[in-house]
């Protein structure tokens, strides 16, 4: 459908221009004052060192992330940060859980790619100032909640585990006045209107970066990625879809962990493992560019120490390539 909604616009814009250069030289005035105003808003936005000829190219080559879906499977090993848990327990005032650690890994990828943390706006590329991360909450099997939580990169798994946990209670005991306010509307309203707002929305809030919170939108509402976990359900191969309307550049589905057999030290041995399956948007970022980012996603699995306040070296940058010559992309 967006395929074809872009082709129709094109072909009409097209065909305007030549009905008025020849037959309405006025109209032919209007549309070369929109176009140029437009262009005029485009060179206005800062292009920055991410605006490249391929990230132009990138914008142009799709539509809304219904077409530049990119499908990324990570599988985890989860033996180290299981036993760091295990061992630790009785010192966490919050019980953490795999998808703790999955938002803090989430993090420190995107702190080491930040093609990914950012926005189009008049087909620039702008990057966020904070790393956010948005969660999502099963609400009684009827209704899907989302919370925020900012600064991911700046906060411990513990911290990380004390916000989820307040913020997903309050949204299961159906006390957070803010979803209220997000959702009640569309009861009353039908699918086409709906799907009207919610891009309007959509457009104020990340687009142009208005706070509508007379609506209960934030700026920036769902931040830098979406992250979804489906281990309640025991599920261990499934995937998101992207979102048009929420526009982050990529949406994080954690799975149900199973024993599976891996090599190790030339044997094969049962290991814990979990596949994390990353739904993205093509625009933002050519696989060349992952290959730092993974390291960083897998640190926090491999050396769980370093993220967790009981046992961080506070001396110390949470996370280092520990690759000669190696720096943040």
């Amino acid at each position: 459908e967006m395929c074809i909604r872009d082709r129709l616009i094109g072909a009409i814009f097209i065909a305007g221009i030549l009905y008025a250069l020849l037959y309405n030289m006025q109209l032919f005035v209007i549309y070369i004052s929109v176009v140029g105003l437009y262009t005029l808003i485009n060179l206005l936005i800062p292009s920055g060192k991410y605006n490249t000829i391929r990230r132009k190219l990138q914008i142009a080559s799709w539509g809304e992330p219904i077409d530049p879906t990119a499908h990324v499977n990570y599988e985890v090993d989860l033996t180290i940060v299981d036993k760091f848990l295990a061992d630790n327990k009785d010192k966490f005032s919050k019980k953490v859980t795999l998808t703790h650690v999955c938002v803090k890994a989430l993090a420190n990828l995107i702190e080491f790619g930040p093609d990914l943390n950012g926005k189009f706006v008049f087909g620039k590329y702008v990057q966020y100032d904070q790393i956010n991360i948005s969660c999502l909450v099963d609400i009684e099997g009827k209704d899907l909640g989302m919370f925020l939580i900012e600064d991911v990169d700046k906060l411990y798994v513990e911290d990380i585990a004390n916000q989820i946990s307040e913020k997903a209670k309050l949204l299961k005991s159906k006390k957070d006045a803010t979803h209220h306010k997000k959702t009640s509307g569309a009861k009353y309203l039908p699918t086409f209107l709906v799907q009207a707002l919610i891009e309007v929305v959509s457009f104020l809030n990340t687009t142009l970066g208005l706070n509508l919170s007379a609506v209960g939108v934030r700026r920036h509402e769902f931040g830098s990625a979406l992250l979804t976990s489906v281990v309640g359900l025991g599920l261990t191969d499934s995937t998101a879809p992207l979102i048009g309307y929420l526009k982050v550049p990529t949406i994080v589905t954690v799975n149900a962990p199973e024993i599976k057999p891996v090599v190790k030290n030339n044997q094969i041995v049962p290991a814990n493992m979990c596949d994390i399956h990353f739904t993205a948007d093509h625009r933002y970022i050519d696989a060349g560019r992952t290959v730092d980012m993974q390291k960083a996603f897998r640190d926090v699995f491999e050396h769980p120490e370093r993220y967790f306040k009981i046992t961080a070296d506070k001396k110390e940058p949470t996370f280092k390539l520990y690759h000669e010559g190696k720096k943040k992309v």
